[in-house]
């Protein structure tokens, strides 16, 4: 009796093929940013070697389609083929849709073909998982049709679409049963009362009566609320009671109180935070404040995990965060820029501060993504935490905008023939992790990373420091 070769049987082969190199990582020459690119070979060269193979490995290569890495596959291979993919990105040279129904994640983005055409995309794939849809240009409304037969979706993101009278409630009913992440961006004609559904019943076969909307599997909340008639974010985070992370746009019209006593009220499970106040920056310093115990009188809601971005870096933003020190794990602030003066209340090292209050921080990451920042005052300010709290953090990034002039101070010599011998106090860069950015290539001071390493020295369980694009590690890790 025969024994097949392993190899001869399609479920492992199928296995074994999606461990084939199939997408690479490269950083492109012109930006400097990471990249995948669809380098597929050795696959290729597989599906050459019998039928068997040619037919279990073929839907391993047209798994996804992304118009950038893949746009050499003509029309007809493609319409050929389309049957097979998973995971769809419709780029705007897409000029019709494919043929494809068993899709897992589909990427709408905006100009890329008719409504008509993206509906019957949409409508065909009731496997969907993850769906992104930008709406047209010209926004027109949400269609609930579009959506009810997507009974497995578990991640949504719209954006562009007109959202009122009820048709925006009447989406997210519809994927109630599934729903896991939920990122709302340009959402406009909505209104105070547009997130209650009618509901049917009552004394009469005839009667409906207004109800709540409520997601009991949501756990992750993005929304860009476009004052004045985007959805107000109080308004969502009512609706999902096992809320866990929740990330939103504070504009002027927003009730900070009304949203934290919401959050606090109705989201008892929430440990992350993403805040972002681009005009008004007490906005987010009163939400974090306000959930961690420092506002009115009421529950005390701490958290795990925040991010802000706003205008400046403030003692009053840092006293907020302060308030979350017991629990705080991860850390993140970005700042527009800051006080060039270096003042005690917004000066670089006011950043620096929760470093020593919170004391099982283990993630801290600081931006100032605007105006140029000197790479001195930004050591300076990491060099005046003389007790660190968080002695257990792991990671350190800090991402600024240098001035031109910075490399061209006397004495100074490039990142690369700076680090080109190797170590510096026990800490590598990393290349894998490394953006190449210009600040690679800006000139500094011979001693500068002697110094940035010097400030951490001591935190033995630090593993990873981003300066500018460049990611250090431990030597040996």
């Amino acid at each position: 009796m025969s024994t097949k070769h392993p190899l001869e049987l399609p479920e492992i082969l199928v296995r074994v093929g999606y461990f084939l190199p199939l997408w690479i990582f490269q950083v492109a020459s012109e930006s400097g940013l990471p990249k995948m690119t669809f380098k597929p070979k050795t696959l290729l060269s597989c599906l050459l070697v019998s039928k068997l193979w040619h037919q279990t490995l073929l839907p391993v290569l047209w798994h996804t389609y992304t118009y950038e890495s893949m746009k050499g596959a003509s029309r007809e291979v493609l319409d050929r083929n389309s049957p097979l993919l998973r995971i769809l990105d419709a780029h705007s040279d897409l000029l019709s849709p494919p043929h494809c129904t068993n899709l897992v994640e589909l990427s709408i983005l905006q100009g890329v073909l008719d409504m008509d055409a993206q509906r019957q995309l949409v409508r065909s794939n009731s496997g969907l998982k993850t769906l992104r849809w930008n709406g047209p240009y010209r926004k027109v409304p949400l269609n609930p049709q579009d959506f009810v037969h997507l009974k497995r979706i578990r991640s949504l993101v719209i954006s562009h679409w007109i959202g009122g009278s009820g048709l925006l409630a009447k989406v997210l009913k519809a994927l109630a049963g599934s729903l896991v992440k939920l990122n709302l961006g340009w959402i406009d004609g909505m209104s105070k009362s547009d997130l209650t559904i009618e509901v049917s019943g009552g004394e009469r076969a005839d009667k409906t009566h207004t109800a709540g909307l409520v997601l009991p599997y949501l756990e992750t909340l993005t929304s860009s609320r476009n004052w004045p008639n985007g959805p107000d974010p109080s308004d969502l985070v009512q609706c999902c009671p096992n809320l866990r992370s929740c990330d939103t746009i504070l504009t002027g019209d927003i009730d900070v109180l009304r949203l934290s006593n919401t959050l606090m009220d109705c989201c008892p499970g929430l440990d992350k935070l993403t805040v972002r106040d681009y005009v008004q920056r007490h906005l987010g310093e009163a939400l974090v404040r306000n959930l961690g115990g420092g506002g009115p009188p009421g529950p005390i809601h701490r958290l795990v995990s925040i991010t802000v971005s706003q205008v400046l870096i403030t003692k009053n933003l840092v006293s907020a965060i302060l308030h979350h020190a017991s629990t705080l794990e991860y850390l993140t602030i970005m700042v527009q820029e800051v006080d060039a003066d270096g003042t005690e209340d917004s000066g670089v090292a006011t950043a620096f501060l929760p470093l020593v209050g919170c004391r099982i921080l283990k993630s801290f990451s600081f931006c100032i993504w605007n105006r140029a920042s000197c790479s001195s005052a930004v050591l300076e300010g990491l060099q005046q935490v003389h007790t660190w709290g968080c002695r257990g953090i792991e990671q350190l990034f800090l991402e600024f905008t240098p001035p031109e002039e910075e490399g061209k101070q006397a004495g100074s010599a490039s990142v690369e023939e700076i680090l080109r011998d190797g170590a510096v106090l026990g800490w590598t860069l990393c290349p894998k992790l490394t953006v190449v950015t210009t600040s690679y290539m800006l000139k500094m001071k011979e001693g500068f990373f002697q110094d940035l390493f010097g400030a951490v020295q001591g935190l033995e369980q630090l593993q990873a420091v981003g300066w500018n694009g460049l990611k250090f590690v431990r030597t040996g890790i």
